[in-house]
């Protein structure tokens, strides 16, 4: 939860200066819609640039050695990325683990600032959950080679940045069904509503099949577009086009 303080320092800080500026930037079309509703902004004002995601290192990672530090057995692994806050809603990935039959259950870790926190929550469910707490680049490498599924249950995101990183690194993705993440995902994610649901789309993806590497493999390729380069190009164009209309506003 954002502390009231720091949310009204945020506010006091950053809104009057969204409104004085001369180009605000964003990742997403969804973004820039709350931002015109929020503060009022012209669309035109925004600039979309999405994120770049850094790709996948070049190298064998040791999945073995993975697996048998979180102990996984022989059991798949839904990784989810994020620090325990409640927006993130890691409860409800735990709660969809527990709709499933103990035997058909994989093995949940999540890897963000405060996860462990969640371990009471866990074990009222009986699902077993490897709730690491931050963890290193190095580290989520590992995870990311060794998951089956990449999953996330967020409540809002202005982006979704882990979910490109997974896509990168050939995970299928499932998702909250929110329009940020279905614009970044599109068709090659899969959604969720609530936890049953999340469930049922589990036993999908973790059955495999034509579809499920059909759009595995599409989001592999889409995801190599979201590239920091790209970032930084579309950023610079960002600030050329505030810097001339300084100038002009100057002269007219």
């Amino acid at each position: 939860r954002v502390n009231p303080l720091v949310r009204a320092g945020t506010d006091a800080l950053l809104v009057p200066a969204a409104r004085r500026a001369h180009r605000v930037i964003t990742a997403t079309e969804v973004a820039r819609a709350e931002i015109v509703e929020e503060l009022g902004l012209p669309p035109g004002k925004i600039a979309i640039i999405p994120h770049g995601a850094h790709p996948p290192p070049t190298g064998l990672r040791d999945v073995a050695g993975v697996r048998a530090r979180l102990d996984a057995g022989e059991r798949p692994i839904v990784l989810a990325v994020g620090t325990n806050v409640e927006h993130k809603n890691h409860a409800a990935l735990l709660a969809g683990i527990a709709a499933l039959d103990p035997g058909e259950r994989p093995l949940l870790v999540i890897a963000g600032h405060g996860t462990d926190e969640l371990a009471p929550r866990a074990a009222e469910l009986g699902v077993d959950a490897r709730l690491l707490g931050g963890v290193s680049d190095e580290e989520l490498e590992d995870l990311y080679a060794a998951a089956t599924v990449y999953a996330t249950a967020t409540r809002h995101e202005g982006f979704g940045l882990p979910v490109i990183e997974a896509m990168g690194r050939g995970l299928p993705v499932v998702a909250s069904d929110l329009p940020v993440l279905r614009e970044v995902a599109g068709e090659l994610g899969w959604y969720f509503t609530d936890p049953a649901g999340l469930a049922d789309t589990l036993r999908t993806l973790l059955a495999g099949g034509d579809e499920v590497e059909r759009r595995r493999r599409l989001g592999l390729a889409a995801a190599q577009r979201f590239t920091w380069a790209a970032t930084a190009e579309r950023t610079l164009a960002a600030y050329e086009a505030a810097l001339s209309t300084i100038t002009k506003t100057r002269f007219v």
